[in-house]
């Protein structure tokens, strides 16, 4: 098995080399800086695979795994077509279920070349399911989580927070049926905003709500019982050099879309 990580420019040369860097020291933690490595660029399209840069491996040797593998499972379509196609068999790993189907009745995601579809959409194939199956055999599974990998806290106690990192706002939107359906991680957290008084719970939260912010989000969720760490306008990159490590998880720190082999 190999594991590749597609990555593209963020615009900032130092912040792309850190995020290289992450990525690096979080498969050498785990043991598979052998069976891992990043395909950095732009999108291809056409075949020219001299503009990517092979980082963990040379980009020649992670074409190889892409050719010599029984199967390349994709997720979320980061994969495209000129790179999945040359391996034997793909199969998608489609973790955003909506977010993937109903571009994909509009754009050209060429989702439809794979061999196999699977989704944690686990009520896709329900009759009440409004997300589009374009025509495809969906088959649903459950997120795994390994546990001996997990770890815990052994001081957690009854009142230890529960935390979480995240972006707050996406500009995208998704129309289906006349309806929209937002992709703003703001929405759905508004959405639970009595949560801590109802569950007489703590909960802490780092997200990239700019402290100058003058939509009274973060006054907000403040008056509602939520403890706001590091308001910032990238969390992640607050949690990766530590102004956030006590407030999150460690496994939030890095999430990228991953390619398996």
């Amino acid at each position: 098995m190999f594991l590749i990580d597609r990555s593209g420019p963020s615009g900032s040369r130092h912040w792309d080399q850190r995020r290289l860097k992450i990525f690096q020291d979080r498969m050498k933690r785990y043991g598979f800086e052998e069976q891992s490595a990043v395909l950095f660029g732009g999108r291809v399209a056409d075949g020219n695979f001299k503009r990517l840069e092979g980082h963990g491996a040379s980009t020649e040797r992670i074409l190889n795994w892409l050719e010599e593998a029984d199967a390349v499972w994709n997720l979320c379509n980061a994969l495209e077509p000129a790179l999945h196609k040359l391996s034997r068999r793909s199969a998608l790993l489609d973790a955003d279920p909506g977010m993937l189907q109903i571009p994909a009745m509009n754009l050209e995601l060429n989702i439809e070349q794979y061999d196999v579809f699977f989704t944690t959409g686990t009520k896709i194939n329900d009759e009440d399911c409004k997300i589009p199956r374009l025509n495809l055999e969906w088959v649903p599974f459950v997120q795994p989580v390994y546990l001996p990998d997990w770890e815990v806290d052994q001081k957690v106690s009854k009142s230890s927070p529960i935390t979480s990192v995240t972006q707050w706002n996406w500009p995208a939107e998704f129309w289906l049926e006349g309806k929209c359906y937002s992709d703003s991680k703001r929405d759905a957290y508004l959405a639970y905003l009595g949560l801590p008084k109802r569950t007489g719970s703590a909960f802490r939260l780092a997200a990239n709500i700019d402290p100058q912010d003058d939509t009274g989000d973060a006054d907000l969720l403040t008056a509602n019982g939520w403890h706001l760490v590091h308001l910032c306008k990238h969390p992640v990159r607050a949690a990766c050099q530590g102004q956030a490590a006590r407030a999150v998880p460690r496994q939030h720190l890095w999430r990228r879309f991953k390619v398996v082999i």
